[in-house]
């Protein structure tokens, strides 16, 4: 016989079972009584953050994306993720996670579902947003330094060095110089700047010049980094200083030669 959820019982629980058989005349036999779990109502998973932040960029793509979250105590977790489809059980603690390939999903926004089956045959389900972005941003332009060319003059230098330009709103510029890296947040209008300190920059002689080069790379809000874009630049040292000609002892004057002398005559 088949029980209408009318005559089940309100709430989840275990309950007896007793059954009793009745022939064609009316005549009862000996009762049979066994118990029963009834489990409607299973918890609906719980899904964590996806990579995170719930953005997939290239890297994590490559590397697997690891699925988790929270059911009843042995549940099979079936997630639908992209075109994939995976398993996971939870454990006794409740947790499950899963690694999923994600470099078969294209970039766009997805939904993942974790359906969900209870230990005693219930089901229940959940959702969670996501989006794959595996597109490398466009690297930086319109890069330029205090001066307005690649040449750092000793004036220039003393107050320290300001690199600018456009990039992809809302990603990150990293400038590498000498050694040393510094990272601006690209404003709404596309611009960004960072400065490098005196005590940073190539220190080039007197009266010398240092060549070296620095590197620039974009990292959009997925996390996925543009390649770099290398400039040479050349800082001036400050001006040689000015060496004076050592002095001179004046030589003795020659003296004037002495006018001749003309012999007196004997008078007449």
């Amino acid at each position: 016989t088949t029980l209408s959820a009318a005559e089940l019982p309100a709430a989840d629980g275990q309950y007896p079972l007793t059954a009793t058989a009745i022939d064609a005349a009316g005549n009862r036999g000996p009762a049979a009584t066994s118990s029963v779990t009834l489990h409607t109502n299973s918890k609906a998973p719980v899904i964590g953050s996806i990579a995170s932040d719930d953005i997939i960029n290239a890297a994590e793509a490559a590397a697997g994306v690891k699925l988790q979250g929270s059911a009843e105590a042995g549940s099979k977790v079936e997630l639908t993720f992209g075109t994939n489809k995976v398993a996971a059980t939870a454990d006794a603690n409740g947790h499950w996670e899963v690694t999923a390939p994600a470099t078969g999903i294209a970039d766009g926004k997805y939904t993942l579902t974790a359906a969900v089956t209870s230990p005693a045959g219930g089901t229940a389900s959940a959702t969670r947003a996501f989006t794959v972005d595996k597109t490398a941003p466009a690297k930086a332009t319109n890069i330029k330094l205090d001066g307005g060319d690649n040449v750092i003059t000793a004036a220039e230098a003393r107050d320290g060095v300001h690199f600018t330009g456009n990039a992809e709103a809302g990603s990150k510029v990293s400038v590498t110089w000498n050694g040393h890296t510094h990272t601006g947040t690209v404003g709404s209008n596309g611009s960004w700047d960072v400065q490098f300190v005196p005590s940073e920059l190539p220190k080039p002689a007197a009266g010398a010049t240092a060549s070296s080069t620095y590197q620039v790379t974009v990292t959009d809000a997925a996390g996925n980094t543009s390649g770099a874009d290398s400039h040479a630049v050349t800082v001036q040292g400050a001006p040689a200083p000015t060496i004076a000609p050592s002095p001179t002892t004046p030589a003795p004057a020659t003296p004037a030669p002495a006018a001749p002398t003309t012999p007196a005559q004997p008078p007449a």
